[in-house]
């Protein structure tokens, strides 16, 4: 009884471990099935994972890496026995060798290197440099070895980008110091202005204004800023109404405080646009107007045109003249500007007190009439506007030949003691 009691129980035994040893199969076969799956799928999309491990004993030699089936020029060279060494070129081994030294010390320190992989015909160098970034942390197997474990980062693409990102920035400074351009961008909201790039004076000397937030109150007359105040609320409403910022290409002219607070004319173009917080920017290019520079050189022929050119675009001088009947026949832009008039030829067959209003009017009417009714030049100068600014106005006749008063041009300065202030 006793015996069939344990062949009984012998049976059991081996039943339980056949049906243990079945199970723990069955097991194995579902993962080593869904691990096939896994890398299957882990192939096809392996091209496009940028990021690898790989594992070095403390003489640099490769030990293994993961993920097993990681498509990558690098890490198929170290798996197929190759060390850094043998892959990289002198100099960047060097560096190499010599980051691992004091890989201690920064860990954090990501090392940056590169290699020319072998084309498919084996041409060493024919293929375009491979770029990596490499972190490394110690893994200590005992209390005389350690392994390093290397979180590489294939950054080529994101390399690529960066130095075109690098050309395309330094053609467009060339191009700007050239031109004597800069670019501008201004918070309509905030009524902030942006320097995108910095300002150059005749000599392409940078002015001593970084790129970024600018009182614009400070680098050009409030006349000018009035004018582009008008402009940036004439665009957003074009905008608003028909959702496009106005013609990017209409230039329109305002004056900037150059070096010695010098006043320089700019072309600005530029035009509105809502970001994608709904908010709206003002944002363009302004050419330096070197025209009274450029025309100084003239000769016998037209001296007389070239003079007059020259004076008529400087940006300090403001001239107008007007007929008897008191409406204005042309002026130059720093007079348009004054009164926030884009084109010069607005002006013409206005009457002063359209332009210029009521609130200057009177400093330049008596002058006016007495040119007219006396028939010679009044000169005039005295405080204007806000305290310490000055107004040095000149008034001349301009005769027919039965020497009567057919009209008048005038030309004035205004001159603002902020302007002579010692900085330095």
């Amino acid at each position: 009884m006793d015996a069939v009691v344990a062949i009984f129980g012998n049976g059991l035994f081996w039943l339980f471990l056949c049906v243990l040893l079945i199970v723990v199969c069955a097991f194995v076969i579902l993962l080593l099935r869904d691990f096939s799956n896994r890398q299957k799928m882990y192939r096809k999309f392996s091209g496009h994972l940028e990021e690898f491990v790989v594992v070095l004993s403390h003489k640099l030699e490769f030990l293994y890496g993961m993920p097993q089936y990681m498509s990558d020029p690098l890490f198929e060279q170290l798996n197929q026995g190759k060390t850094f060494q043998d892959i990289l070129t002198a100099n960047n081994w060097a560096r190499m060798s010599a980051y691992f030294e004091d890989v201690e010390k920064h860990f954090d320190l990501p090392f940056l290197f590169s290699f020319a992989p072998s084309d498919e015909n084996g041409n060493d160098g024919e293929v375009k440099n491979q770029w990596y970034e490499m972190i490394v942390s110690i893994e200590r197997v005992s209390s005389f070895e350690v392994n390093y474990v290397c979180f590489v980062k294939n950054i080529s693409k994101i390399y690529e980008i960066r130095m075109e990102k690098e050309r395309v920035r330094e053609d467009r400074d060339w191009l700007l110091k050239n031109t004597g351009d800069f670019l501008w961008q201004f918070d309509v909201e905030n009524r902030a202005f942006w320097l995108r790039t910095s300002i150059m004076d005749e000599t392409h000397h940078v002015f001593p204004i970084p790129a970024g937030a600018v009182d614009i109150h400070g680098i050009m007359p409030e006349e000018d800023y009035a004018l582009f105040d008008r402009i940036v609320n004439e665009r957003v409403k074009v905008f608003k109404e028909k959702g496009f910022g106005g013609d990017p290409f209409e230039t329109f002219r305002v004056r900037f405080y150059g070096s010695d607070k010098n006043l320089v004319w700019y072309g600005l173009r530029g035009k509105v646009y809502k970001d994608e917080n709904e908010k709206f920017w003002f944002q363009g290019v302004a050419r330096r107007m070197d025209i009274a520079m450029d025309t100084v050189v003239y000769n016998d022929e037209n001296s007389k045109e070239i003079m007059i050119s020259s004076f008529w675009e400087l940006p300090d001088v403001r001239i107008f003249w007007i007929g008897r009947d008191y409406k204005i026949q042309g002026c130059n832009q720093a007079f348009a500007t004054d009164f926030q008039i884009i084109d010069t030829r607005e002006t013409i067959g206005r009457t002063m007190e359209q332009v210029v209003g009521q609130k200057f009017l009177p400093y330049i009417s008596r002058i006016l009439s007495e040119v007219m009714n006396l028939g010679h030049a009044v000169s005039w100068k005295g405080s204007f506007g806000k305290k310490g600014r000055l107004l040095m106005f000149n008034v001349v006749p301009l005769k027919t030949t039965e020497n009567s008063v057919s009209s008048v041009i005038a030309y004035y300065l205004v001159l603002d003691s902020d302007d002579f202030k010692d900085e330095t």
